[in-house]
């Protein structure tokens, strides 16, 4: 596959994973929702962390860029009242700066609490619709009870 296609798709999976979060947070009032210079903020401000979260969006290729994205997004938690998860997809990261953007964080007093992973494949959308089927099915007007219920 072509490097551009794959940092399309890398993109795109960025995006993607940095709206369903922006979703989450949107719900509550007074939540943060902005966009900024290679930062995405979604900050709900409740205990649960998952409704708290900075995604890292845009290619970084030095490690002052790193640097500097990662004090803007530390600078907006330490004004939120609850914690939250800063996202950083190494695939958008140089090489250089791969190998740096774990000393980067443990000097800040962040570490890697729960690496994803993903994976990129041939894309399904459109080529391959036309394979699926719709099907509708009537569900029975009394669903069966197991005998051991």
């Amino acid at each position: 596959m072509d490097q551009k296609v794959i940092q399309t798709e890398i993109d795109k999976s960025n995006a993607m994973a940095s709206s369903i979060w922006r979703l989450f947070a949107e719900s509550f009032d007074g939540a943060e929702i902005a966009a900024r210079k290679n930062m995405s903020i979604s900050w709900a401000d409740k205990p649960f962390s998952f409704y708290n979260s900075i995604f890292l969006t845009g290619r970084i290729e030095d490690a002052s860029e790193l640097e500097t994205t990662v004090d803007k997004a530390f600078a907006v938690t330490r004004r939120k009242q609850f914690p939250g998860l800063i996202s950083v997809c190494r695939d958008l990261l140089s090489e250089s700066v791969q190998a740096k953007v774990d000393s980067i964080l443990s000097e800040k007093a962040y570490a890697t609490a729960m690496p994803v992973v993903g994976m990129t494949a041939e894309p399904v959308w459109p080529n391959n619709w036309k394979v699926l089927r719709r099907r509708r099915f009537q569900l029975p007007s009394r669903l069966p009870v197991h005998p051991a219920w």
